[in-house]
This record gives structure tokens, C-alpha cells and sequence, in this order.
């Protein structure tokens, strides 16, 4: 029994260690990528998108702006934030997304371990939907967390906030 338990120890243990890698150089290879493509100027319809900032719109009128399809909501206030600290440095906006798909790469990872009570081998396919080539493009090109990092963020945290046990901490989690 005791031999077992010592197995799945180490099996557990070589799974975490190889996911860790696996996500570590994804993640590397995602800001080489974003540190030798990522350029410091706005680009095709980020001048539209940053129209809340040119014009000093409100806390609401930049929450609830559309455009194209999908409303900007929480991800314009990343752009904003990362705009008014690096002095409109889109560069910086790329890394900023880039640790926002981090950030969601290790709460799907998470997710996964809480709803299955482990992590396999098969994980791995985790950080590479999270991390892989599409992303590197979409974040080195025209960096614009509000349609790709911050959804994927949000939509992590959302389904682990179904996840809770206690009533009223799932649901105020949720509200919030």
C-alpha cells in the first residue's frame, strides 16, 4: 500500500513538474515573440478603440462602448490603465496581455485540478490552447486585450467561481 502511494506521489509530482515546464517555455516563447514583433505605435482600428482615451469619456460610457460586435467593457480598463502608466507604449499592452494569458493559463490549470481532483499528462494541451502560436499573433500584431486575454480571464474565473461550494460565496463571487 504504502509502495502505491509513493507511485502516485511521484507520478503527481512528475506531472505538476512537466506542466510547469511545458507552460514556463510557452510562455517564454510568447514574449520573445511579443519583445521581437511588438511594436510602440496604434495600428489600424486601435485608434478607434481608444477613442474612451483621446476624449476622456466616463467610468460607464467607456464600460458599455461598442466596437464592431463585442462591447470593450473590463478590457478597456486594462488598456487604459496600461496607457496612462507607459505613457501609450502599445508594446506594453502586448506584455500586459501576454500576463493576462499567463494568468488565465494557470487558473484553466486550476480549474481542471479542482473539478477532477488531479492533473495528467494530457494537461498539457491546456497551456498550448492558452499559449500557442495563434496567440503569439494575435498579441504581437495588434495587441488588444479587450477581445482576446481578458475574456479568456474572465470566463476562467467565472467558471470557477461555479465551482464553490458555499452558496453565497458562489454567488457573490459571480456577482462581483
Amino acid at each position: 500500500m504504502r509502495f502505491y502511494q509513493n507511485r502516485c506521489a511521484l507520478k503527481e509530482l512528475l506531472v505538476a513538474a512537466s506542466l510547469g515546464l511545458i507552460t514556463l517555455c510557452l510562455a517564454a516563447r510568447l514574449f520573445i515573440k511579443i519583445d521581437r514583433y511588438a511594436v510602440n505605435i496604434l495600428f489600424s482600428d486601435q485608434w478607434d478603440t481608444y477613442a474612451p482615451l483621446f476624449y476622456d469619456y466616463g467610468f460607464w460610457q467607456t464600460f458599455t462602448l461598442q466596437h464592431g460586435p463585442p462591447r470593450l467593457g473590463v478590457g478597456m480598463f486594462v488598456t487604459e490603465i496600461v496607457a496612462r502608466a507607459t505613457g501609450w507604449d502599445s508594446r506594453a499592452e502586448a506584455f500586459a496581455s501576454g500576463c493576462i494569458l499567463l494568468v488565465a493559463t494557470v487558473a484553466a490549470l486550476y480549474l481542471k485540478r479542482r473539478l477532477f481532483h488531479k492533473l495528467t499528462f494530457w494537461d498539457s494541451l491546456i497551456p498550448l490552447i492558452f499559449l500557442g502560436l495563434p496567440q503569439v499573433a494575435a498579441h504581437s500584431v495588434v495587441p488588444f486585450p479587450a477581445y482576446s486575454a481578458v475574456p479568456m480571464l474572465l470566463l476562467m474565473g467565472y467558471a470557477i467561481c461555479l465551482t464553490f461550494c458555499s452558496i453565497r460565496l458562489r454567488y457573490g463571487a459571480l456577482a462581483l
